[in-house]
């Protein structure tokens, strides 16, 4: 069709004492039109006489009924006629624009179901999280349209299809050859107005129902809250603006949380630093620090850092720090059991803990069988062989002294271990109440008065008891205090 903003070609401008008659060609050659001023009555304009002009210049399309129709309006005397179509070709086609396709995504697991056929409601978003390398899309070119034909036969080439408005954001490696479109990063595709890009965090607002359990490679952002007993698992870094329920967070980088309710079930394991408001009622594994800016209550936090709470309390549960703890106020003025623990890993602690116990439970079983044993080897006679029940319970009082042996020589292995960066000092800033628990080296005191802060606590030199000293940085560690002390 003809762009009004090309000029026609002129063909023929014919004027004699009857008619003046013009025939014009598109700018596309693929339209000519007729047109004709009236002179005279033009009789002699027929539709063969006006097939000859248009064959004069090689116009092989006509259309003759329009030609027909032209010729009779001249014999109706119905001039002046405006351009009028009287050949056509065939206009180019434009073939398909470029595209952007994804790939096809795998067929999503179905939903886990209990043993009772229920469906479990907080599975309900398949992440496309995506790894370095994979391929995520491919850009299908441009085709050419179908050739058109001008009013003179000649060939017009296609069209060819437009280029794609998509853009091709970061974390996306385009391969120019095929049109592929690989991962850079591991991530989520993202596709926000026409940018296509592979973004390393996902963001939601609040983590329910609706969005379900995360389980993501990279960093996750939850603007509010995570319900309770919904689960946020990333490889990277998690911020929760919000509070945390009762829930599972497990974060392979930096957490930063409002504040934990977690109504003792579920845990938050970190592999970089916690940072949180509050901590209350909840369990922490952390690789890193544990900063607190307010306060802990019954809970149990385990870190392989330091365990640094502001302004509040500590009260309740237990907190084991590698290096070193520093605190506000610990316990409670009615003696809230608390337990803190410095210098030492956590699952060694635990370990220890529990090698205590089955020691202590086998030097009663030895006690306890050690007297059935005098006493039956008191009623044998003189020449009597000794009963096969006693020398039953003989063996296994042997074997329940290699068990005891074994469990201390295990218990003295790991309390000799060293570990890097241990630092067994606790820092209080305010208040020490009665009935808490400090655990320093080998020494295990429980404290039945109130103390004053600010203070540094530290196992003594001579390993049997704790030592105080005017409140330091944690940066001194009680091995160098202890030093300072000796040498003094």
């Amino acid at each position: 069709m003809t762009d009004s903003k090309e000029q026609p070609e002129i063909l023929l401008s014919e004027n004699d004492n009857a008619f003046s008659l013009r025939l014009t060609l598109s700018a596309d050659n693929v339209e000519c039109f007729a047109s004709i001023h009236d002179k005279a009555p033009a009789e002699n304009l027929t539709p063969p006489t006006l097939r000859s002009f248009l064959e004069r210049f090689h116009i092989v399309s006509p259309d003759l009924p329009a030609i027909a129709s032209f010729c009779l309006k001249i014999k109706n005397d119905e001039c002046p006629i405006t351009s009028t179509l009287v050949a056509k070709g065939t206009e180019p086609q434009k073939g398909k624009d470029e595209t952007l396709e994804l790939t096809t995504p795998p067929v999503p697991p179905p939903l886990p179901v209990d043993e009772n056929g229920r469906v479990d409601l907080k599975t309900v978003h398949v992440f496309d999280n995506v790894e370095p390398g994979q391929k995520i899309a491919v850009i299908l070119p441009a085709t050419q349209g179908a050739d058109g034909t001008s009013v003179t036969g000649t060939v017009i080439p296609g069209l060819l299809g437009d280029p794609t408005k998509r853009k091709i954001g970061s974390g996306i490696r385009h391969n120019h050859e095929t049109g592929e479109l690989f991962a850079e990063i591991s991530g989520r595709i993202v596709e926000k107005g026409n940018a296509l890009t592979v973004s390393p965090t996902y963001e939601v607002s609040t983590v329910d129902y609706e969005i379900g359990n995360i389980m993501f490679k990279g960093e996750v952002k939850v603007y509010n809250d995570v319900l309770d007993g919904f689960d946020v698992r990333a490889t990277g870094k998690i911020s929760v603006l919000g509070n945390v329920g009762g829930c599972s967070i497990e974060g392979g980088g930096d957490i930063e949380i409002g504040t934990v309710a977690g109504q003792n079930r579920g845990l938050i394991r970190c592999e970089g630093t916690l940072t949180a408001d509050n901590l209350i009622d909840a369990e922490i594994e952390c690789e890193g620090d544990v900063v607190v800016r307010h306060e802990i209550r019954n809970s149990v936090v385990k870190s392989r850092g330091k365990v640094l709470v502001g302004s509040g309390v500590v009260a309740g549960g237990q907190i084991t720090a590698l290096k070193g703890i520093e605190v506000d106020t610990v316990g409670t003025i009615s003696g809230l059991s608390t337990h803190l623990l410095a210098g030492i890993d956590y699952e060694i602690a635990a370990e220890l803990a529990l090698l205590r116990s089955r020691i202590t439970e086998t030097e009663m079983d030895i006690t306890s069988a050690a007297r059935l044993i005098d006493g039956m080897k008191k009623r044998i006679r003189p020449g009597e062989e000794v009963p096969f029940k006693l020398e039953n319970l003989m063996t296994r009082q042997n074997d329940r002294k290699e068990k005891w042996q074994e469990m201390v020589n295990r218990m003295e292995g790991l309390l000799a271990r060293e570990t890097p960066g241990a630092n067994g000092k606790i820092n209080i800033h305010n208040q020490l109440f009665e009935g808490v628990t400090l655990s320093l080296g080998e020494v295990t005191t429980l404290i039945r008065s109130d103390r004053e802060g600010p203070l540094s606590i530290i196992e003594h030199p001579d390993r049997q008891t704790l030592k105080s000293f005017p409140l330091s940085d944690l940066d001194l560690t009680a091995d160098e205090l202890r030093e300072e002390f000796t040498e003094d």
